[in-house]
């Protein structure tokens, strides 16, 4: 009992301490992406407590996606995408919400989606999900995710599009995937079904910013004269 006291402790002690003397949790020197996090992710795992470590990891992913890191080429490299720059730990961060909780299915899910619609970034999606599906082979919206995002890669929206109606049949289909699948909807011309789905994230979305991009597109559509 002492020992899961002990790591419980250290666990919220390493979340929280490295913010309270630095403002933010800085990785060793020369250190992988998620050393940073090393000591957090191992008192999750000695105290038995991996799903809440996966969930405190994905709340630090989230904060993450919210800094708009961005990394600087070396001294001479050329980078032919400036896409690749940008939040350039987001794949190591995200790996290390299935690592703790393999079973944290919509850590994944956002993860890869973002990864490969909003990063634009497949491979490392797929890598992703490939690793996610080794670990839990049941779960078939993994593969689903992958067919999505391998279309995506290919340039071809009507494929990514049956794809991703049938991912928005479940809950956990993030919101930023559902903005996707209606603005690709909206490309076709299909202004009706991009309506049904904004208005289906306004009724479900836990997440304001995605609610308030809903009702801004909504508006737009009115008044551009594509629906009633």
């Amino acid at each position: 009992m002492k020992g899961l006291i002990l790591a419980a402790g250290l666990f919220l002690a390493s979340a929280i301490v490295p913010r309270v003397w630095t403002g933010t949790a800085l990785p060793p020197a020369g250190g992988p992406p998620v050393a940073q996090y090393a000591v957090q992710d191992m008192a999750a795992v000695l105290a038995g407590a991996r799903r809440m470590g996966a969930d405190v990891a994905f709340i630090q992913l989230l904060q993450y996606f919210g800094s708009g890191e961005e990394a600087k080429p070396r001294p001479g490299e050329h980078v032919d995408d400036p896409k690749k720059l940008w939040l350039p730990r987001f794949l190591p961060l995200s790996s290390r919400i299935a690592t703790l909780n393999p079973f944290f299915h919509f850590g994944v899910l956002f993860s890869a989606g973002t990864l490969g619609f909003v990063l634009d970034r497949p491979e490392e999606a797929l890598s992703l999900l490939e690793r996610a599906t080794a670990v839990d082979p049941t779960f078939w919206r993994y593969r689903l995710y992958a067919g999505a995002i391998a279309y995506q890669k290919n340039e071809n929206p009507d494929k990514v599009i049956l794809f991703l109606e049938e991912a928005l049949k479940y809950p956990d289909c993030p919101s930023m995937l559902q903005n996707i699948l209606a603005n690709l909807h909206k490309k076709r011309g299909d202004y009706a079904r991009a309506a049904e789905i904004y208005r289906f994230t306004i009724q479900t979305s836990r997440d304001p910013a995605a609610v308030n991009t809903a009702r801004e597109q909504l508006k737009r559509l009115r008044e551009e004269g594509r629906i009633p």
